[in-house]
C-alpha cells in the first residue's frame, strides 16, 4: 500500500460486522494460499468474493472469499501522528487510479525526482 502506508505504521482495523464493502475500501485479509496478513484496496466486489490490489503493485490479487476478510482499515498513524491514507471519499478515485496503475507510475517518478534532488543538494 506504499506510498500511503509504510513499514512501521500502526494500522487500526475494525471488524466489518455486516457493513457493505465498496471499491476503494482498504481491508485486511488472510491470503488463502500463504495465510499471510495482507492490507489491500478493494477493486471489485462479487458474490462471496472480493478482488483486491495494492496501490503500489501492477497486478490484482486472486479473488478472495469473504471468509478470509478480517476487517476494514479505519486509521493509520506514523510516529504517533495520524496519517492521511486515502480512506475518505477520495478512496474511490484512488481505487480507479490504482486499477490503471497510475499510482505506481506517479510514485515511482516522484521517488526518482526526490532522489535526484537529494543527490543534488548534498
Amino acid at each position: 500500500m506504499y506510498p500511503l502506508i509504510r513499514d512501521g505504521d500502526t494500522l487500526t482495523v475494525a471488524p466489518l460486522t455486516g457493513k457493505p464493502v465498496y471499491p476503494g475500501d482498504v481491508l485486511a485479509f488472510l491470503h488463502p494460499f500463504s495465510s499471510c496478513l495482507v492490507i489491500h484496496r478493494v477493486m471489485a466486489v462479487g458474490k462471496g468474493n472480493t478482488v483486491f490490489k495494492g496501490d503500489h503493485v501492477r497486478e490484482t490479487d486472486t479473488r478472495i472469499p469473504g471468509k478470509y476478510v478480517l476487517g476494514i482499515l479505519e486509521s493509520v498513524t506514523r510516529n504517533g501522528r495520524p496519517v492521511w491514507a486515502g480512506l475518505g471519499p477520495e478512496r474511490k478515485w484512488i481505487a480507479l487510479f490504482s486499477r490503471m496503475n497510475l499510482i505506481l507510475r506517479f510514485s515511482s517518478a516522484f521517488l526518482s525526482i526526490r532522489r535526484r534532488i537529494r543527490l543534488f543538494c548534498r
